[in-house]
């Protein structure tokens, strides 16, 4: 008895190597074999259990699970037996009076190994899946929150595997989130001034970080916690190496955020070699930064909401993903690439359907003999006040958690109308489990609801896009002549796009139709798009060259025709549209402001001089 006690005991060094081998007979194809190891680990369990209190610590639960990955991880064929002996030990742990609560902790680690089995088999059949294979990844890492090691050495290889599809912004986020695991074991064994308060630190780079926090990890309050040895350089590797991914992926902003973790650690160290390289690599991210905003050159990902429909798909199947695609990826590029991935999986090219509109499902109607994919193209969505918060691209394109995608739509049960008048449109807003960019490039919807806009509040929001749109163009310095020409085609030139002229006629001229309040409000919104309108074209003639002429005075009467609208719309409301000629004097100069730096007085390019116009 004492000899079976001492190789059951827990804590001797030779326990993980003895689980390892146990294992590897659980998965034995002889069923005597698989018997005795089943046997023998439940009374390994039991012992434990005994010995603990009544309770499996984190110490045998991370035993076990560290032997049953490297199990898998050696590249077994099949893992059926071991899931048969698991099953079997589950079963038995509830035999014998008084064994409810072992019962229930015995559940609990199976089922952690089951998890452990299907997701690490799954890794290796989902080659040709990137978005499988992350999500598998990074469940496995999710699994060992009570053992820090193992989680990193995960989300470590779920690093890896981003930077080999060059998706340098989610590689990124995998190394914070192992910098944030870190720096959380440091402050709790040694709380330096100097070093970040932990994880919740590293919400300014990224929010997702608070899931390294510790007390978001019930069991780490297992006294039995081994506390991994981490260091202060550990921790500055982490961060630099993070630094140099966010630079790949144009998120200088964030490199920016990280250098502020990093520089109070070298102050301390009083490390001026060091310090001096920081701050000349920010000044070389500060100037991407002024460059990439002056010329509007950084585009971060296209979204897509992606559905899954039909048995095929097992899991997947009803579940809906927002899909992280690498800068302008074309609704064609991200259909063509799910073909492939999903033909080769189910080995046929004929199973795969692809639904391209954005209409509801009815699910009812699938021919579930097929395999169902919908792709919808969504934008990050933001209210008013958000938009205020987020003035520029970049804060526009992080830390995301909500998209929408409007589906136009007839009492008629077609999508498009023949006149504004019966357009609807219904905005579906969707909200994932987390926020872009994080360690996967796909999350799951976990809430959606939908707005109706009736056809004149779908004719106001379409003014109101119409002159963001121009206004946006107009703040551009220098100018861009060329997408400032396609915003007012849509807006001026009847032959692209009557909408503006249509949405005066059809509403504001059967105005006793529909509410005061509206007409009020659409009538405000046409009036501000006349003047971007007028504006938008004064400032297209500075830009055109001699072979732009004609285009320039198609712009000008559409500008013109639009304002006439307006004008008999006026006279019909009985209100007054005045218009103040000149006082006799030319029109003055437009001219693009020669560009200055802050904090510089005015100083630009009149040889170090004040900036100034000569009247």
């Amino acid at each position: 008895e004492n000899s079976a006690e001492f190789l059951l005991d827990p804590s001797k060094p030779y326990i993980a190597d003895l689980c390892l081998d146990v294992m590897r007979h659980c998965n034995s194809p002889i069923p005597s074999i698989r018997t005795d190891a089943s046997s023998f680990l439940l009374l390994l369990l039991k012992k434990h259990y005994d010995g603990q209190n009544h309770a499996l610590s984190n110490r045998i639960k991370m035993t076990t699970t560290v032997a049953i990955s490297k199990l898998v991880g050696q590249g077994i064929k099949s893992a059926r037996f071991l899931r048969q002996s698991l099953a079997t030990i589950s079963k038995y742990a509830s035999h014998g009076e008084d064994q409810v609560e072992f019962s229930r902790n015995v559940e609990h680690l199976t089922s952690r190994l089951f998890a452990i089995i299907r997701d690490s088999i799954q890794i290796s059949e989902s080659e040709n899946d990137p978005e499988m294979r992350a999500d598998l990844m990074h469940r496995i890492a999710s699994g060992y929150t009570h053992a820090p090691d193992l989680r990193i050495a995960w989300i470590e290889s779920l690093s890896h595997f981003h930077v080999g599809n060059s998706s340098w912004a989610e590689a990124a986020q995998c190394i914070i989130h192992i910098a944030a695991l870190v720096a959380e074991y440091l402050f709790k064994l040694k709380n330096s001034h100097a070093l970040p308060k932990g994880a919740r630190d590293f919400c300014m780079i990224s929010p997702s970080t608070a899931e390294e926090a510790l007390e978001n990890k019930k069991e780490q309050e297992d006294e039995d916690v081994e506390v991994p040895t981490f260091t202060e350089a550990t921790l500055l590797k982490m961060l630099s190496r993070s630094i140099q991914m966010l630079k790949q992926a144009d998120m200088f902003e964030t490199a920016n955020l990280v250098y502020k973790l990093i520089i109070p650690i070298y102050e301390k160290n009083h490390n001026y070699v060091k310090l001096a390289r920081c701050h000349g690599d920010l000044n070389e991210i500060f100037t991407k930064i002024l460059n990439s905003v002056q010329h509007q050159s950084r585009i971060f990902g296209t979204y897509y909401r992606i559905a899954f429909y039909g048995n095929f798909f097992e899991e997947l199947d009803g579940k809906e993903y927002i899909y992280k695609e690498p800068k302008i990826t074309r609704l064609g590029e991200i259909q063509d690439r799910l073909k492939s991935i999903y033909s080769a999986k189910f080995k046929s090219d004929d199973r795969l359907k692809i639904i391209t509109d954005s209409k509801a499902v009815d699910v009812s109607k699938l021919d579930f003999n097929f395999a169902y994919i919908q792709i919808t193209a969504v934008q990050p969505y933001f209210d008013k006040e958000e938009l205020k918060e987020r003035p520029t691209v970049y804060q526009r394109n992080f830390n995301i958690s909500r998209f929408i995608f409007s589906t136009p739509f007839t009492q008629t049960g077609k999508s498009q109308a023949e006149s504004v008048k019966d357009q609807f449109k219904r905005k579906t807003i969707l909200k994932v489990e987390n926020q872009f960019p994080y360690m996967k490039k796909r999350l799951l919807v976990v809430d959606k609801h939908e707005i109706v806009l009736t056809p004149i509040e779908n004719s106001i929001e379409t003014i109101e896009n119409r002159c963001d749109a121009l206004q946006s163009e107009l703040r551009h310095n220098p100018p861009n002549g060329k997408t400032l020409q396609q915003v007012l085609q849509g807006s001026v030139l009847t032959s692209i796009n009557v909408g503006p002229v249509e949405i005066c006629r059809e509403f504001l001229g059967n105005s006793d139709q529909y509410p005061s309040e509206q007409i009020h409000k659409l009538r405000e919104g046409l009036k501000a798009l006349v003047f971007k309108c007028d504006e938008a074209v004064l400032l297209n003639k500075s830009l055109i060259t001699a072979d732009q002429i004609e285009f320039q005075s198609e712009l000008e009467t559409g500008a013109k025709n639009l304002r006439n609208i307006m004008h008999a719309d006026c006279a019909q409301a009985g209100l007054d549209w005045t218009e103040v000629p000149a006082h006799g004097v030319p029109a003055p100069d437009c001219v693009i402001a020669p560009l200055s730096r802050d904090n510089h007085l005015g100083n630009g390019g009149a040889g170090g001089h004040n900036n100034f116009y000569n009247w």
